[in-house]
């Protein structure tokens, strides 16, 4: 099995019945899109297998030490980098307008391995925002703009 395929069967079963907002799709495919984007970009392996579990830090019971085990420290930290830092569960205090202020300034300074897979990652939950929730792609939208700035 290659690295990319372990990675994407990794995702997969720790994404497992988990589903899409707005299109109740399997969460699995928005990781397969996202990869497929990044495979298409031109990137490597590396790059490939962290794009497929861009996410499991964040919306699964995976830990860092799960990743490390399975596919070394070098992508479980570019996964690290994906993983927002600021939440509303870490920074309760602060504002939304507060925390994706603090997550884009941190964007900044991810790997650029991490900063193609986030690339991938806005444009693929981009997709459907405006069809689905307009009144949110108001809010979401220009979030995006400023992360993609400085990525």
């Amino acid at each position: 099995m290659t690295l990319v395929q372990k990675a994407a069967q990794f995702a997969a079963k720790a994404h497992s019945g988990q589903l899409r907002r707005y299109t109740n799709a399997p969460y699995f495919t928005h990781c397969e899109a996202v990869a497929h984007a990044v495979a298409a970009a031109g990137a490597d392996e590396v790059t490939i297998a962290a794009a497929y579990l861009h996410d499991v830090l964040e919306d699964t019971d995976t830990t860092i030490d799960e990743l490390i085990e399975a596919f070394g420290p070098g992508i479980a930290e570019i996964v690290a980098d994906l993983t927002n830092v600021y939440t509303s569960t870490a920074y309760p205090k602060l504002s939304r307008a507060q925390r994706k202020r603090l997550e884009t300034e941190r964007l900044a300074y991810i790997s650029p391995r991490a900063k193609i897979i986030k690339r991938a990652d806005i444009a693929d939950n981009t997709l459907t925002i405006v069809e689905r929730d307009p009144t949110f792609a108001k809010v979401y939208l220009p979030e995006k703009r400023a992360m993609l700035a400085v990525l």
